[in-house]
């Protein structure tokens, strides 16, 4: 049974998903919901931060706590917050098999038994056998050298340097209308101005890309060619291509995004292989393998890699040495590809199960994510109110949304396939979503 403070979470939540507490209403002042409630005034605040952590409510300092407008969601709402058990995450885009616990306890140890000396400074990129093993790694998809491969301590990472690498305060970078909001947060703290391209079944619009470089000078183009977060888009042959030759028509830098590539079998030709001159490549191990393994594999533009070690140096000094050498280690031992392996099987049974609902779902097989679509008449932070009331946690797809055009598009929500671990809990969860949304139809 739910603990007092959850059940006062879904109560208020229920209160706003069915309309009795409207947009911009004030809630209880702490005092008076703790006395209501008899509960403590400690536990009263955390009920009103966990309300705030689901993106329900807002605080004001010396006002009190407001239920949000639609409106107030955005990417700012990007965060990882910490949920109860009983809540099913479908807002999380990773997949972590059970097995994988063990597997990285046995990468570890094989790692600390090989040396002892990971409590001391490295490289900042890497070593020169780090950067070689990365690029080796790489070159399963295209060829880099050594020398423009950089180690960084994740993909959000990679993303920042990639950016003020490319970029300084005031430039413009395009970008998916409705994309990363990792990116979104990373382009505000460098003062850069987000320009919104279309996207369509093949992904980002190249024609669309094409006329804004005629009219607005683009320093950088943020895409994610496999799987793109949120659209589940995938770029033809024929696309990349026309994107790769924009870049070089406008002098642009591309910053491309492979996060999701490890879900396909083979993976679409990537950017960095038609502009390597000019494109940045960010291979994380967030999902192929577990978002605790901080490492990314960065492939810099031709002759620019060991420029970034000292963007390593100012924003992070090193990537952690011990998770550098698990990482290799677990790629090594053939872990990381049979995890590879066993992921695209569990995400391809997942989306049986999801094709199985009678709603309006827009994914590609393959995906660790899809969005879906709702009724027209009903708000975003509904939808996400009345499934958080029924312990699912679910994204607004006006978190991804670059433009306000974007936000005014028909109710979505986007589906995280893999945060579930069991197969029943993701079952229980597509259950919920199905029951919450034919209810609110009627």
């Amino acid at each position: 049974m739910p603990s007092k403070f959850r059940q006062i979470v879904l109560e208020i939540t229920n209160d706003i998903s069915n309309g009795k507490l409207k947009a911009g209403e004030k809630l209880l002042p702490l005092r008076t919901l703790a006395y209501q409630k008899g509960i403590s005034l400690g536990t009263a605040s955390r009920v009103y931060d966990e309300l705030t952590a689901i993106g329900l409510t807002r605080g004001e300092i010396g006002r009190g706590t407001f239920v949000r407008h639609p409106v107030e969601h955005d990417y700012t709402d990007f965060a990882i917050q910490e949920l109860p058990n009983e809540v099913i995450d479908f807002s999380r885009n990773y997949m972590i098999l059970p097995t994988q616990v063990d597997l990285f306890a046995q990468a570890v140890s094989t790692v600390l038994k090989k040396q002892t000396d990971y409590l001391f400074y490295r490289e900042n990129h890497g070593t020169n056998s780090d950067r070689y093993f990365a690029s080796q790694f790489l070159s399963r998809s295209f060829s880099v050298s050594p020398e423009d491969t950089v180690i960084c301590s994740g993909g959000q990472h990679g993303i920042f340097m990639s950016l003020m690498a490319s970029c300084r305060p005031g430039d413009a970078v395009a970008i998916e209308e409705l994309s990363y909001p990792g990116l979104q947060l990373a382009a505000k703290q460098l003062r850069l101005e987000l320009i919104p391209v279309r996207l369509d079944e093949d992904g980002l619009d190249a024609e669309h890309l094409e006329e804004i470089c005629e009219t607005h000078r683009v320093a950088a183009l943020y895409t994610m060619p496999n799987f793109q977060n949120p659209s589940s888009t995938i770029q033809s042959d024929v696309r990349r291509h026309q994107i790769a030759r924009i870049a070089r028509k406008f002098d642009i830098t591309v910053i491309e995004d492979d996060a999701y590539g490890f879900l396909s079998d083979p993976a679409g030709l990537p950017l960095y292989a038609l502009a390597p001159e000019r494109t940045f490549h960010i291979r994380t191990f967030s999902k192929s393998w577990a978002p605790g393994l901080r490492i990314c594999y960065l492939a810099c533009p031709e002759h620019k890699g060991s420029a970034m070690a000292q963007l390593v140096r100012t924003t992070n000094w090193m990537a952690t040495p011990l998770m550098i050498d698990t990482a290799a280690e677990i790629i090594q031992s053939g872990m990381f590809d049979d995890i590879v392996r066993q992921k695209r099987i569990e995400v391809a049974w997942r989306h049986e199960k999801l094709a199985e609902m009678p709603l309006q779902i827009r994914t590609v097989s393959g995906s660790l994510h899809a969005c879906i679509s709702a009724i027209s008449k009903i708000p975003d932070d509904q939808i996400v109110a009345s499934l958080m009331a029924k312990g699912v946690k679910v994204s607004s797809m006006q978190q991804f949304a670059i433009s306000s055009m974007a936000k005014t598009k028909k109710p979505e929500i986007r589906l995280c396939l893999g945060a579930p671990t069991q197969r029943m809990q993701f079952s229980q969860g597509l259950d919920a979503v199905e029951s919450v949304l034919s209810h609110l139809q009627e």
